[in-house]
Order: C-alpha cells, then sequence, then structure tokens
C-alpha cells in the first residue's frame, strides 16, 4: 500500500434529482462492487448524504458512480469532505 493509496473516508452530499429515483440503492449496489464501507441517507433538504470507507482510488472511483447516479436520477452537485477513516465500518448499509 503506498500513502497515495491509504485507507481514508469522506462525507459526501448528492444534491439534484437524487430522492425517489433509487439513489440510495444504486448507491449501495456500487458500494459493494467496489467492497466500500459506509452509508447513505436521503437529508431533509432533498439531497443524499454518503459516508464511505475504502482505499483513496477505490474511493475516487465511487465519486465518479455517485456524480452520474442511476438513470432516473440527475445529479447537478456533489460536495466531498475527505477525511481520515475514523470508526472503521465492516459493511454499507442504507440508513432510514
Amino acid at each position: 500500500m503506498t500513502v497515495k493509496d491509504e485507507a481514508v473516508s469522506f462525507k459526501a452530499t448528492i444534491r439534484g434529482t437524487v430522492q425517489g429515483v433509487n439513489f440510495r440503492l444504486y448507491t449501495k449496489r456500487q458500494a459493494a462492487k467496489l467492497k466500500v464501507a459506509g452509508w447513505v441517507r436521503n437529508q431533509s433538504d432533498g439531497s443524499v448524504q454518503v459516508l464511505a470507507q475504502a482505499r483513496t482510488s477505490t474511493l475516487h472511483e465511487f465519486a465518479s458512480l455517485l456524480r452520474e447516479g442511476p438513470d432516473m436520477a440527475s445529479v447537478t452537485e456533489v460536495d466531498i469532505n475527505w477525511k481520515p477513516v475514523g470508526e472503521t465500518l465492516c459493511d454499507f448499509r442504507v440508513l432510514w
């Protein structure tokens, strides 16, 4: 493992038409494929929030997939705040 590909995390807020279009399920499926741990949940302001943990290179790929979203979504903005891994998570969950 190189320094550039260490385990990290980010919290992302995704805005646009992202609720009611299977965005959370899409995110969970992409996380499973990439072996990303964390969670996804809807926010009261209509956005979706994601906490993700994995190697840096994996999270860059995951972030690209969040920018795309599922077919019915229209992502207009993705704000990502990178940070070191705090509590280590072992799976990816959809929070209700």
